[in-house]
């Protein structure tokens, strides 16, 4: 709504039906809420298209939950590396969320040095985003500062 409506003073419900449709309504039924949403996005000419970059599908929980299961596993095996100061712990995080672990990227390493590392960390997952981080910089700076541990470190 702020792309279509920018600068106003404040976003709620109640204000975009007032500003928008001039029109007071019952907020909080939830049968009012929603037709006078209805109401907003058409006063606004919000098009389908518009309100489908800023809608979550039902895969979109499941995929969230995966993540954060992903991630209480797998995100104690990074505390070295974070403790290293080779990766911050958000970028951590989505290592972790991703399905990686200590192990997983060692042995990738292992396998296929640093274009190895760099390939799996920006890979694209099943929406089509990538699987760690699309910031070049960051990937290489992290897949370096990690090839430097791994070649000076034996973890076997």
């Amino acid at each position: 709504m702020k792309s279509k409506i920018p600068k106003l003073p404040k976003y709620s419900q109640p204000y975009l039906a007032e500003h928008v449709c001039n029109k007071n309504y019952n907020a909080h039924n939830a049968l009012d809420d929603v037709s006078m949403l209805n109401e907003i996005l058409k006063a606004a000419k919000v098009s389908s298209v518009d309100l489908l970059k800023h809608t979550y599908s039902p895969g979109d929980h499941l995929l969230q939950e995966n993540f954060n299961m992903n991630k209480l596993k797998n995100l104690p095996s990074l505390h070295f590396l974070i403790g290293q100061g080779v990766v911050k712990m958000t970028t951590a995080e989505n290592i972790s969320g991703s399905g990686l672990n200590f192990d997983h990227l060692n042995l990738i390493w292992k396998r296929e040095g640093e274009d190895g590392l760099s390939n799996v960390l920006s890979a694209k997952n099943s929406i089509g985003k990538p699987r760690v981080s699309s910031d070049k910089k960051l990937v290489c700076s992290f897949v370096q500062k990690l090839s430097q541990l791994f070649a000076d470190t034996s973890f076997d």
